[in-house]
């Protein structure tokens, strides 16, 4: 394993900023460790490039937004206060979309 990256490596991580999984994953290949990609992360960190995180999605997909965001899409349809609809955002997430698909329909 290489514990210390030469600065033909470094010089290849840092022309490949910003880096992501994908390109952490390739480089990591390419320097004989591909199961250590963490560890090419790691120095992109240490060495103060940039690193996009992959954004968290649901299972088909789509982005996880919280309920609370899709409450105020709700109250923005009807022209209303967030405050007038306290405890909405403790219904499910599929209620929520539901009510604010109905509203777009009805407001079309």
């Amino acid at each position: 394993m290489v514990t210390q990256y030469t600065p033909s490596m470094i010089a290849k991580i840092e022309a490949a900023e910003p880096l992501n999984l994908a390109k952490s994953k390739a480089l990591a290949e390419e320097f004989g460790f591909p199961e250590k990609y963490r560890s090419v992360v790691s120095k992109a960190i240490q060495l103060g490039l940039s690193y996009d995180t992959a954004k968290p999605a649901r299972k088909d997909g789509t982005p996880i937004a919280k309920k609370s965001d899709t409450v105020s899409s709700i109250a923005k349809m009807l022209g209303s206060d967030e405050a007038d609809l306290v405890g909405l955002e403790k219904a499910t997430r599929t209620g929520l979309l539901n009510l604010a698909r109905s509203i777009a329909r009805k407001c079309s």
